[in-house]
């Protein structure tokens, strides 16, 4: 049986009383107030010693556990500003979302020894987004802040790190200002590690912690810190953060019920009885869908294409909006509702074979669909999917059987299109890292 790792959190912090700390480049900083709790340290704003306002955050975690050795060790690893320039500039990336490590040190107080990691100070972050919109974003807008999660996953990914903890609280927003803000930062590296695929099996060790489960990749269940389960783990926020429920989330916070769910209802070889719990009736063109299946195609060792991933998710932008416009956080009332215990959504799928839409057909298919909002038509609750004649307009026409291999919808048309090969915690109201 799963358990959850046994690297207790500590959140015991001394700090000089003068409040001053030296890192190893010989540069005072000032500790501020308190702004967040991490797993195993805490967030302070900071300053440096010539300047007047606390504009950075600083991160202090107590030496003798793994995670505070990780962290260093991936900031001192690739996070340096060259190294971060560099693929930038090979990808034509405008900004990119790995906080840029300003500084690192240490210091001893109280015969206890202390790291800390200074960087910028961000806003809000995307957790707290969340709950404060009804815990559902536009498809539009995760699609976008999946793709700045993506960017940063292939830099990792290509200097031989998975983050292994994707998940709305390590997720900042740049600014401040929500309405203002077109870039977000990923945070929470004290579970990046190495890919470790050619560990044996025997000696895996999963990292679960009572705040990740939800997310956590089958292969990260499984002790297996892969290339494929960062995305799979980005997928699961994807259908979350746009008011989906995960199959798995009515039986947390009992890891073994939630790694069987996963197993169970999201097979390697096949998605499709994942997207009929979460989507009910779903279309094949679905950013998120083609997301997901281009996922499920993938094995521990398989080296991802992000162009192909990144273009799946720039075809979710609404039309005239860019990456580099402001998020839209808040929904319309038109919009989509996802197959949440609140609301449900219809998502129609168009079959290639006209004949079998029938009226029992429809039936069946709208068994997963709830009642639709007094006064509302479908087209207005689907806005993003034209609504076509009766005869051109059919919807997927799901099996009854029961049998895992026969869950499959009528006829899917296949995407032919050649790919091109591509190079998160204890909750706070302080708007860094959580």
């Amino acid at each position: 049986m799963t358990s959850i790792s046994d690297e207790k959190p500590n959140i015991m912090i001394s700090l000089p009383k003068d409040g001053i700390v030296t890192d190893a480049d010989n540069q005072k900083w000032k500790i501020g107030k308190l702004i967040g709790r991490g797993r195993y340290g805490n967030v302070y704003s900071a300053k440096d010693s010539k300047s007047d306002e606390y504009s950075y955050a600083i991160k202090i975690i107590r030496q003798g556990n793994l995670p505070s050795c990780r962290e260093a060790n991936f900031y001192k690893a690739i996070a340096k500003r060259p190294q971060v320039a560099n693929f930038m500039s090979l990808k034509g990336l405008k900004t990119f979302g790995l906080p840029a490590c300003l500084r690192l040190g240490s210091y001893a107080l109280n015969k206890a020894n202390y790291n800390f990691i200074i960087t910028e100070k961000y806003g809000k972050n995307l957790w707290e987004i969340f709950l404060e919109h009804d815990k559902r974003f536009p498809k539009a807008t995760v699609c976008k802040l999946a793709i700045q999660i993506l960017d940063v996953l292939e830099y990792m990914h290509n200097n031989g790190f998975v983050h292994g903890d994707i998940q709305g609280k390590n997720v900042l927003l740049g600014s401040p200002n929500e309405h203002e803000c077109n870039q977000i930062y990923l945070i929470g590296y004290d579970l990046a590690t190495n890919c470790n695929l050619d560990i044996d099996d025997a000696t895996r060790v999963p990292k679960i912690h009572s705040d990740n489960i939800l997310y956590l990749s089958r292969d990260d269940h499984m002790g297996v810190h892969s290339k494929r389960g960062d995305l799979e783990t980005l997928a699961f926020n994807m259908v979350h953060w746009i008011g989906c429920e995960l199959p798995w989330e009515k039986d947390l916070p009992n890891i073994s019920k939630v790694k069987a769910s996963k197993f169970e209802n999201y097979s390697f070889s096949s998605s499709y009885k994942f997207f009929k719990l979460c989507f009910g009736v779903h279309s094949n063109e679905d950013p998120i869908v083609k997301f997901i299946e281009e996922i499920t195609s993938l094995s521990q060792m398989s080296i991802p294409n992000y162009f192909s991933l990144r273009q799946i998710l720039l075809s979710g932008l609404d039309p005239g909006d860019s990456l580099f416009k402001p998020f839209k956080f808040s929904t319309e009332e038109t919009e989509t509702k996802c197959n949440t215990p609140q609301n449900d959504c219809i998502i129609l799928e168009s079959c290639s074979n006209p004949n079998e839409t029938s009226k029992s057909n429809i039936k069946k298919s709208n068994r997963a669909i709830r009642k639709l909002p007094t006064g509302k038509k479908i087209n207005e609750l689907v806005p993003d999917v034209s609504i076509r004649t009766r005869r051109r307009q059919q919807q997927v026409n799901y099996r009854e059987d029961s049998d895992e291999e026969n869950l499959s919808p009528t006829k899917r048309n296949k995407n032919t299109e050649k790919h091109v090969t591509g190079d998160s915690i204890e909750e706070t109201n302080e708007p860094v890292e959580s």
